[in-house]
């Protein structure tokens, strides 16, 4: 599985932002190579793939959140868990 990367620089910081072909699988005010290492240890057989169009309605529903246009998301999120 590829695990795209993206960020997003909000009113709180940078943001950044992993996905699937699946949907949005993380997202993390953490610095970089934290969250790099969050979504490795998430998914240790994924490729990490620096993607900004897989991530592009992501960015934009959260651009539009921050600028006070927006007040839902339609943006597909992986739920992956534990049994």
């Amino acid at each position: 599985m590829k695990i795209y990367l993206s960020k997003l620089d909000s009113p709180f910081g940078r943001i950044f932002l992993a996905s699937s072909d699946n949907g949005l699988v993380q997202i993390g005010l953490a610095a970089r190579e934290k969250f790099l290492s969050e979504v490795q240890k998430k998914y240790p057989e994924s490729d990490l793939v620096e993607d900004d169009s897989k991530n592009h309605a992501v960015v934009d529903q959260l651009s539009e959140y921050f600028r006070g246009k927006r007040m839902t998301f339609s943006v597909p999120i992986r739920f992956d868990g534990t049994d």
